[in-house]
């Protein structure tokens, strides 16, 4: 719920954000015209993620430095849903709207995802989504911001990787639909031949087994985190661990896999990551998220590493809180929404504010932000393998320049660990 009148703002979200010094950094709720208040929604499974601190930290950061919005505070109204429940998902957005919320970000489900789309565009609500654009086609909606890389550029991104790997005969294993969508985008893309299974998290051993049975060592894996630690199980049990076999992953979260029993051995893994830790102004963030979740607000994976999916919650505040920065002493207004979902009513700003969304750039943690109507139109891949007993940045990709090659050796010399 939204704290209303003068008390602190994180006292009414369960959160009492502290700051490095580890000293309280509570921040007054100004009055209406000083606040803009942010709605998300979250899944009951994604309570107290990363994704959520992450969110709530971005919050909590723009408020704090002030370099942003000088003059006003920005405030957050969470609720929670469950996956299955598109109906109460719908009320809860209703909700929102009514409270004055003057954006909407998530869920992280691209199922609930929709309906909540088609909400906002009704009433004129800016929503901004870091989910790929997979079950739910976001081509063409208004008044949806999409964080996540656009389908087409995975999908080549993917194609030219595969071509530089010169892979002719490839396995697919993913386990949801939007994999599906993956696997269909590829083989418009590309003349390779491919054998595409469907798993769940007790069907990995039998397909992987077909497949090294076909001999085929070329496989993309498009499988949920949370099953992935059944995957490579069934790999170590079937023995393809070895040199001949080459996993793409399509996470950007291959870092923060437990790849323990794969770093001594020559199988090959590869993947592309969002978020640059190379980069000095990411690695100050970075720095600053690590200082700050020693009181517990976890938002970093253990080896330091922020997962896709929190990254991009954060840099969508900062790409929110600088769309409204503009309208800081300018004569244009921004007053809450208070919109219905039970009229037709839709919210005069609401095209402004999209507009001002999509004219945003900015350098975040997923590298430069900016957007083509409503979706991410510049981005940089770095492009990860597995070499020498780490996960190292071999090269990167751009839609402009494709795939770029920076160590070249680590694709050859077979035989040689990973």
């Amino acid at each position: 719920m939204v704290p209303r009148g003068n008390g602190p703002v994180w006292r009414y979200h369960r959160y009492h954000f502290i700051s490095p010094s580890g000293r309280g950094s509570h921040q007054p709720l100004l009055r209406s015209g000083d606040s803009r208040i942010l709605g998300a929604i979250f899944t009951q499974e994604d309570k107290d993620s990363t994704t959520e601190v992450a969110f709530k930290y971005a919050v909590y950061r723009i408020n704090k430095d002030k370099a942003i919005l000088p003059n006003t505070t920005l405030v957050y109204d969470i609720e929670y849903v469950s996956q299955q429940d598109s109906f109460k998902a719908s009320k809860k957005v209703c909700r929102l709207l009514e409270s004055g919320v003057h954006a909407i970000f998530g869920p992280s489900d691209s199922h609930l995802a929709g309906h909540i789309v088609s909400i906002c565009e009704s009433v004129s609500m800016p929503l901004l989504l870091t989910i790929a654009d997979g079950v739910t086609d976001l081509t063409g909606r208004h008044f949806v911001t999409d964080m996540f890389p656009a389908r087409e550029h995975l999908g080549q991104a993917f194609r030219d990787l595969i071509n530089f790997l010169n892979w002719t005969k490839i396995a697919i294993v993913y386990d949801d639909e939007e994999g599906l969508l993956l696997v269909q985008n590829l083989m418009k893309m590309s003349k390779a031949d491919f054998y595409i299974r469907q798993v769940d998290q007790h069907t990995h051993r039998q397909v992987m087994r077909e497949i090294k049975n076909k001999h085929i060592f070329n496989i993309i894996v498009d499988i949920h985190p949370r099953n992935i630690n059944g995957f490579f199980r069934s790999i170590l049990q079937l023995q393809m661990n070895d040199y001949r076999y080459h996993f793409l992953f399509t996470t950007f979260d291959l870092e923060t896999f437990d790849l323990e029993d794969f770093k001594y051995n020559s199988v090959n893994m590869t993947s592309y990551r969002i978020v640059d830790d190379e980069n000095h102004r990411v690695v100050n963030v970075l720095r600053e998220m690590e200082r700050f979740q020693r009181v517990g607000q976890n938002m970093l994976h253990k080896s330091g590493i922020i997962r896709a999916e929190p990254a991009l919650m954060y840099d969508a505040v900062n790409v929110f809180a600088n769309s409204i920065g503009s309208f800081e002493g300018s004569s244009d207004s921004m007053k809450s929404a208070n919109i219905s979902c039970k009229s037709s009513n839709r919210w005069a700003n609401g095209t402004l504010l999209y507009n001002r969304l999509n004219a945003v750039v900015i350098e975040g943690l997923t590298g430069r932000v900016h957007f083509d109507e409503g979706r991410r139109s510049d981005i940089k891949l770095d492009l990860l393998k597995l070499h020498q007993e780490k996960v190292k940045k071999v090269g990167f990709w751009t839609p402009s320049t494709g795939i770029n090659i920076t160590r070249h050796s680590v694709f050859y010399g077979q035989q040689s660990s990973n």
